[in-house]
């Protein structure tokens, strides 16, 4: 797996093999092949571009709810489900159509995307505190530590890339004693690559995947693990997209 698309993200499909289709991601361009039965098809009239704007799912407001063909409602989403405006169509209150089915949503549950403020993306980023390391993961169910980031900043109105590397060219570069609470520090290897990245919480502190979602220190040469007491990543810059 190099990736996960959340529900409500639009794609391209570039190739069709059996039951097997390439798609790219219409948010951060990214491809890979998926079933076929996990996509529905949309009007030709939709511009992508509004596919980019929407709601995001709040876990602690839930239940989202599948309408099955037996008439049970079967919970089926959890916190980062997207909702693109230009998709939603209220069929009745807190019902919303999506092609065939229907998905029974608590409406207090459907919030629009945050100021991007640093204690904003700082509070968001402690919400995925304890979720398991997934490669290529990006929901409440897994994460890698680039999908953390890019997450945490979509939630807060802000597009970024999928990959550390691409992350870091967008921001502009700060010293290390210019860092604010939701700045996005990488880390990189010996050869200079950036391999790593996390989100700067203040106070010494970096949120961040690494076997879990979890808090460490941040020292000016790097991040230091709190339970093994060793330095674990080495500090290459740190970026901020704060206003």
């Amino acid at each position: 797996m190099v990736s996960q698309l959340v529900f409500g993200e639009a794609i391209e499909i570039l190739k069709h093999e059996d039951t097997w289709i390439h798609v790219r991601n219409l948010y951060d361009g990214y491809t890979g092949w998926m079933d076929i039965r996990l996509a529905s098809p949309l009007q030709a009239s939709i511009s992508p571009d509004t596919l980019l704007i929407g709601k995001y799912a709040d876990a602690l407001l839930l239940p989202i709810f599948r309408n099955d063909i037996y008439g049970y409602k079967v919970q089926v989403l959890g916190r980062g489900a997207f909702f693109p405006d230009v998709l939603c169509t209220d069929a009745e209150e807190g019902v919303y159509q999506f092609g065939k089915v229907n998905i029974e949503v608590n409406l207090e549950a459907l919030q629009n995307p945050l100021p991007c403020a640093g204690e904003n993306i700082v509070n968001i980023a402690s919400d995925f505190l304890n979720v398991p390391y997934l490669w290529g993961g990006r929901s409440f169910q897994g994460i890698d530590c680039s999908g953390l980031v890019q997450m945490v900043y979509r939630i807060c109105g802000i597009q970024l890339p999928r990959d550390a590397y691409k992350q870091a060219q967008c921001g502009r570069t700060i010293a290390f004693e210019q860092a604010q609470p939701g700045d996005i520090a990488f880390f990189s290897n010996s050869e200079g690559k950036i391999i790593h990245t996390g989100i700067f919480a203040g106070e010494g502190e970096i949120i961040h995947a690494a076997g879990f979602v979890k808090t460490d220190e941040l020292r000016e040469d790097g991040i230091y693990d709190i339970s093994l007491a060793q330095k674990t990543h080495t500090l290459h810059s740190i970026q901020s997209q704060l206003p």
